[in-house]
């Protein structure tokens, strides 16, 4: 056995913990970057970081709080690293959407999710693309604006309407109880 690995007995409990939790540390990763590539890269150093680890943690406490603080720390040191990058947010906000997104239960988050998917596929194509390029690829406006030979206030305002229709979307399903 190397110390980067839990003991064989417990690599099973390990895969059966991340299993049941995952989609909740992956929305708590999300809620901290705000950019799908870069959530999946901190869920992936987090979930690797709490494997190399799970011979510390106590079976019967709250794994998915242990596995958010440790994205906590690694969300830090991946924001320390974009800092010069000009895209993180307020230490404060990022706090509390972390509290927001620790406190929703597994279901909950689980359906907003579903929900999203369902919301964004929705849109027209146009929209689609704006959204994936300006939150999914941290295009700046601008830029984005530029390519599309639009001003960059015309996108500011599309994207606030998309946002508000996904917002409006993903709470109408969810209170509907849809699932796809």
């Amino acid at each position: 056995m190397t110390s980067d690995q839990p003991d064989t007995s417990r690599q099973g409990e390990f895969a059966d913990l991340l299993a049941e939790h995952q989609a909740r540390l992956c929305g708590f990763c999300y809620a901290l970057c705000l950019n799908l590539d870069d959530a999946e890269e901190l869920l992936q150093q987090t979930c690797t970081i709490m494997w190399q680890k799970f011979d510390r943690f106590q079976s019967g406490t709250n794994f998915v709080a242990w596995g958010c603080q440790i994205a906590r720390y690694e969300a830090l040191k991946q924001n320390e690293r974009r800092r010069r990058q000009g895209k993180l947010l307020d230490r404060f906000v990022q706090e509390r959407l972390a509290e927001v997104a620790s406190a929703e239960s597994d279901q909950t988050s689980q359906a907003r999710f579903e929900s999203l998917a369902r919301c964004l596929a929705k849109l027209s194509e146009q929209d689609r693309a704006m959204v994936t390029a300006c939150y999914g690829e941290n295009v700046p406006v601008r830029e984005f604006a530029e390519q599309i030979r639009r001003s960059p206030q015309s996108v500011h305002n599309s994207l606030k309407r998309i946002r508000i229709g996904l917002l409006q979307c993903v709470q109408r399903l969810v209170e509907q109880g849809e699932r796809p």
